[in-house]
């Protein structure tokens, strides 16, 4: 008998455990925000509700606490409006090669960028050259895109990014597109929203 009682209360045991462990699953879910997507040049509303966590575009999850947050409509339409305004401005010249120190002939350059909010949206080109101290000629190159900085409800969907020799030999052209996604806080909803970007620039790589 007394092996009875005990596999009847190691099962009654598991079956709460199994309860709770669903309940709290049940209630994370409700805790995290999935937004839907969002095309570009679109904006979403969505109530936060009792969400605590948003599930972003890229599988992040991030606390509604942490993004920009505004009271009204206004003060989030003009934050926006600067940080577009900054992406369609007119940007300087970059260095062409960043880092002349080394010796080696492998190259990595900063072409182009975007300041998004506080981060920036870097186009890289990164090049080897026949010779020591980047001399001779490009024999292969390639290209990348980074998003750093502060960028927490922002985020940078890259879509095409390419990189190719010119017909000096010396010098490596490079290009990207992709879109701007971004997440904020207004005044009980989560207003989500996509903006197209192109990087351009070139490495003059080989003297």
């Amino acid at each position: 008998m007394k092996k009875i009682y005990k596999r009847i209360f190691v099962l009654c045991l598991t079956l709460v455990m199994a309860f709770t462990a669903s309940g709290a699953a049940f209630a994370l879910d409700n805790a995290v925000l999935d937004l839907p997507q969002c095309g570009v040049g679109e904006k979403i509303l969505v109530p936060v509700g009792d969400a605590e966590y948003i599930l972003d575009s890229h599988g992040n999850q991030i606390p509604i606490s942490a993004l920009p947050s505004f009271e009204t409509r206004e003060e989030a339409d003009a934050y926006m409006e600067e940080v577009l305004a900054q992406l369609n401005a007119p940007r300087p010249a970059l260095p062409a090669v960043i880092d002349f120190r080394s010796r080696m002939s492998h190259g990595d350059s900063v072409v182009d960028q975007e300041n998004a909010g506080f981060g920036t949206i870097a186009l890289h080109i990164t090049y080897t050259t026949s010779g020591d101290n980047y001399t001779g000629k490009v024999t292969s190159c390639g290209a990348y895109t980074g998003f750093s900085g502060f960028t927490l409800g922002f985020g940078w969907d890259e879509r095409t990014c390419y990189a190719q020799i010119l017909s000096s030999g010396k010098d490596v052209y490079g290009y990207a597109a992709g879109e701007l996604t971004y997440n904020l806080l207004i005044d009980g909803f989560i207003e989500l929203g996509r903006e197209a970007i192109t990087l351009s620039g070139t490495a003059y790589a080989a003297r």
